[in-house]
């Protein structure tokens, strides 16, 4: 079994200080089940904590502080990683992503490969959001929705996100054990963020959808239980368990859904709507008008014209060329555009919808 394990700042950096005890322990965890013949690949936050105590600076919501106190933080982080996974005779690799490499699908596909070899080499993959390059508006939520792009990106079973509670609570605080649809427990939670980090359990919430979406398996659990994942991979009940959905989307529509960031709106008629949701492209002739500029094959915002999200979808032309062509017919393109393109604004398997 292949599995992504999520480990969020307040586990390893408890306190603003970081323990490599605690780094230890879920790396003697994460060896323990690779001896059974899984996969593990660890998504560790840490890295702006770790900076903030060497620094001995203190909490800032300036980002080119944030930034900073990640470029100390993460060699120290990794530096724990590598002495407790090398104890162990196991070599640990470093990944740095950014939302721009989930954004880009030749990006989003190298990762991939390049985590496959990693795993097939016996190594273990620690990957982290690129703090330093990443802007105010580019973040993770404290890796939270990062480990689960991760997961369908790896083709993981399992998403696990160790964190400091016991998994998710009702409002008498109750633990609920097992959730279809993360829709029906949004309410229990509130948006607060964690104390070390930039997450909380609405951005933990997100990261079940996006992976039970992709028809896989979450679980939130205690950081602090004994040999939490091999007692999650025996069945115990456990933290939380996010079941997934029964019907699947295909690997290139659910990088759409969850994986790209739009660069434009195309406002299309209700024809048009009508014709998406009966499994066929959009063509020009339903195209009203066009927001914003980008070039061809971006990802962009399908919209109705009373405003409602009809979906994502990777456009076959520009925005300049969008608005010379939209409500004409495909056999118009050529002469508008003196060359032969594509009949298809966006094409059916190229589209994501709502």
């Amino acid at each position: 079994m292949r599995i992504v394990v999520k480990i969020g700042s307040n586990c390893i950096v408890p306190y603003d200080k970081p323990d490599f005890e605690r780094v230890k322990k879920i790396v003697d965890s994460v060896i323990s089940v690779m001896k059974k013949d899984n996969e593990v690949v660890i998504v560790s936050s840490g890295a702006i904590a770790c900076g903030r105590y060497y620094l001995g600076w203190q909490r800032t919501s300036k980002i080119e502080e944030k930034q900073a106190c990640a470029a100390v933080g993460q060699n120290i982080l990794m530096d724990m990683y590598y002495r407790a996974f090398s104890q162990k005779h196991i070599t640990p690799a470093q990944i740095l992503l950014v939302e721009s490499d989930f954004d880009d699908r030749e990006h989003y596909i190298n990762a991939k490969k390049t985590i496959d070899v990693l795993l097939k080499k016996k190594i273990v993959p620690i990957i982290n959001e690129n703090d330093t390059v990443s802007t105010s508006e580019i973040v993770f939520g404290d890796n939270d929705v990062l480990s689960a792009l991760i997961t369908d990106l790896v083709d993981a079973e399992l998403l696990v996100i160790l964190t400091n509670v016991e998994g998710l609570m009702d409002e008498k605080g109750n633990i609920i054990r097992e959730v279809e649809n993360v829709k029906d427990v949004i309410h229990f939670i509130n948006k607060n963020k964690s104390s070390s980090g930039r997450g909380g359990m609405f951005t933990k919430l997100k990261a079940m959808e996006i992976v039970t979406f992709a028809g896989k398996t979450g679980i939130i659990a205690p950081f602090a239980a004994d040999d939490v994942l091999n007692r999650i991979l025996s069945k115990e009940r456990i933290g939380t368990l996010f079941k997934p959905k029964k019907v699947q989307t295909v690997a290139k529509k659910r990088w759409l859904a969850f994986g790209t960031k739009c660069r434009g709106r195309v406002v299309i008629d209700e024809g048009a709507v009508k014709a998406l949701y009966q499994n066929k492209s959009l063509l020009a002739g339903g195209v009203t008008s066009v927001e914003g500029a980008f070039p061809s094959l971006s990802v962009v915002e399908i919209v109705s014209k009373d405003g409602s999200v009809i979906g994502k979808g990777i456009v076959s032309f520009s925005s300049t060329d969008l608005n010379k062509i939209k409500g004409h017919k495909s056999s118009e393109f050529e002469k508008i555009l003196g060359r032969k393109t594509p009949a298809e604004i966006i094409h059916k398997d190229n589209l994501f919808l709502r």
